[in-house]
């Protein structure tokens, strides 16, 4: 994990990244929403993350669709545990910020457009489908 700048401008929101050397942990916020937070490994430490890992992990598909990047952290985790991973973002700084900062692999496959555009655009089929996209604390 590399040490980053505090802020990033996006179209979206100022993405602020928050290194606590201590803990030695990352945190991504826009508009006062915490998006992800991760170890130096790039696993997500919080809850809910683990609770959407744990179901996927539970189906036996291996194709996953997920709209909303944040951090990336899980589909950092569920690329590192085998799964093949598309990911949709509209904000292009979340996906280069997931990548440089937060550990997201290359072999993730990632699309900057609206998460509904790319769905009546895309005909592919996929195993799981996860919508983790927010605006600040709210579901657009």
């Amino acid at each position: 994990m590399h040490l980053p700048p505090s802020k990033h401008a996006s179209k979206f929101g100022v993405i602020k990244l928050h290194f606590r050397k201590r803990t030695r942990t990352l945190t991504y916020e826009q508009k006062g929403g915490w998006q992800s937070r991760a170890d130096v490994n790039g696993i997500s430490l919080d809850a809910h993350i683990h609770a959407l890992y744990g179901l996927v992990l539970q189906h036996a598909g291996k194709s996953i669709l997920m709209i909303g990047c944040g951090g990336g952290t899980l589909g950092t985790m569920l690329a590192r545990a085998g799964r093949r991973v598309s990911l949709v973002e509209i904000d292009p700084v979340s996906i280069r910020l997931a990548k440089r900062y937060f550990g997201l692999p290359r072999n993730i496959s990632c699309h900057v457009c609206d998460g509904l555009a790319y769905m009546q655009k895309n005909r592919r089929q996929y195993d799981v489908l996860i919508v983790d996209a927010f605006t600040g604390e709210n579901i657009p």
